[in-house]
């Protein structure tokens, strides 16, 4: 297997559990700002780790602040939309819109990086597009989810969708600009933990963090580690045309775990979803 499309898939395992933490933090009630703030620091910890363990030294060039600040104001802002949107929405519609960045990552690709989309590229991108599509569901279909803000929350939950495909788009413009990805990931870590801390302090204004809730930002943490750090080594080995649409279909992940904790129910509508998304990492593995 193609090392880039291995990385895409681990980066979709991590993704998955990841999207269902944000799903089960997000009904607590408490400060997203500080959820995202106290994760950014548990991955900034490790990622400094591993800088320290390896033989990589930290280079803070104009080219890393560069694309490493636009790059993680992107995800930060697209994190606080998914979690934001997550609290009146159900995981399967926010994840929906969120994942249908896919479709951005493909335009921008092709205009500012200058990747080529095969047919078969086309293909396994239709794919998965269609089995995020199967996954939406009419505001009337979620009568206990969704309250008469959804139209509002499904917007914050495409905004979310729009950061994240800027923010792949931007790492692979930093990559191929000669950037580090460890100062790549740390720089965006840290915009993680200040944006978060920002958000807290100035759009929610309060800081309320309990210790269970610091516990899921702990378990948060380290799979964002997983999650950026596989993805980065994904973009490393290959086009982001043809691994960010495949690490999108973490739904796969995140509708198999929500199924097992009851959080949703399993449908048709949702297995044939799952055979699509299957069929999209095939096709796009195969254009590799």
């Amino acid at each position: 297997m193609h090392p880039g499309i291995l990385f895409a898939l681990v980066s979709l395992a991590f993704a998955g559990f990841l999207d269902v933490s944000y799903k089960l933090f997000a009904d607590r009630g408490e400060s997203r700002g500080c959820f995202l703030s106290a994760m950014a620091v548990v991955w900034l910890v490790l990622q400094t780790a591993v800088l320290a363990g390896s033989e990589q030294h930290l280079t803070l060039s104009s080219v890393n602040w560069l694309f490493g600040l636009t790059a993680g104001l992107a995800i930060t802002a697209s994190n606080l939309a998914l979690i934001e949107s997550m609290t009146v929405l159900n995981v399967s519609l926010s994840s929906t819109a969120y994942r249908l960045n896919t479709i951005g990552v493909m335009i921008l690709g092709v205009l500012f990086l200058g990747e080529s989309v095969s047919l078969l590229n086309f293909a396994g991108i239709g794919l998965g597009v269609a089995a995020v599509l199967l996954l939406y569901q009419r505001a009337s279909d979620l009568r206990e989810e969704v309250t008469s803000k959804a139209a509002l929350f499904l917007g914050i939950a495409v905004f979310a969708s729009a950061a994240r495909a800027s923010y792949g788009v931007l790492t692979k413009a930093g990559l191929n600009a000669g950037a580090d990805p460890t100062s790549l990931l740390l720089i965006a870590a840290l915009c993680w933990a200040v944006g978060g801390l920002v958000y807290a302090l100035v759009w929610e204004r309060k800081l309320r963090l309990t210790l269970k809730g610091l516990g899921y930002s702990v378990l948060a943490g380290l799979l964002v580690f997983g999650t950026v750090n596989s993805l980065i080594a994904a973009l490393a080995n290959a086009d982001a045309t043809h691994v960010i649409p495949i690490a999108n279909l973490s739904f796969l992940v995140a509708l198999s775990v929500g199924v097992c904790l009851r959080l949703e129910a399993l449908t048709r509508q949702k297995a044939t979803a799952m055979v699509l998304a299957v069929s999209a990492i095939s096709a796009l593995s195969a254009s590799v």
